[in-house]
């Protein structure tokens, strides 16, 4: 399945809609994770993460493979800013929003994530309000990665 980053900004207020369209949100995330994760390639995961930040108007999207290093980490295999392709990174997972994702599942955090998370230098960087992700997980339910939206 799909982990992933969201800032969806007034989405996740705490209204009706806003509960709809962040279910809705990761309902889109699992199904397009679906059956994928462990047989893509990063060509997939780029158009995803580009698709995902010009439908769903969030700033970033990444999709990341664990590196089954210590302390644990997250390869990405794609990041999109805005629509375009960005360099991929590695980083490590303790103390992320990412993290959570891979120790509990889905997780959101409609507002505040740098507050909740003051130590992920990235968050700060990316000027991240908002986080939505879920795990990308083999046929098994390992964990395999993320996909993420800020």
């Amino acid at each position: 399945m799909l982990t992933g980053v969201v800032r969806i900004g007034a989405y996740f207020r705490t209204t009706r809609a806003a509960e709809e369209a962040r279910v809705q949100t990761l309902q889109a995330l699992r199904a397009a994770g679906q059956e994928i994760a462990a047989e893509t390639d990063e060509r997939f995961f780029r158009f995803l993460t580009e698709h995902l930040t010009q439908t769903l108007g969030v700033d970033y999207a990444l999709a990341g493979r664990l590196t089954g290093k210590d302390p644990q980490s997250i390869r990405t295999l794609a990041v999109s800013f805005r629509g375009e392709s960005r360099d991929n990174i590695e980083y490590i997972l303790e103390g992320t929003p990412c993290e959570t994702i891979v120790t509990q599942g889905d997780c959101t955090y409609p507002r505040g994530i740098r507050q909740l998370f003051p130590r992920d230098r990235m968050l700060v960087d990316m000027r991240a309000e908002c986080y939505m992700g879920v795990p990308l997980r083999d046929s098994a339910g390992r964990v395999l990665g993320l996909m993420a939206l800020l």
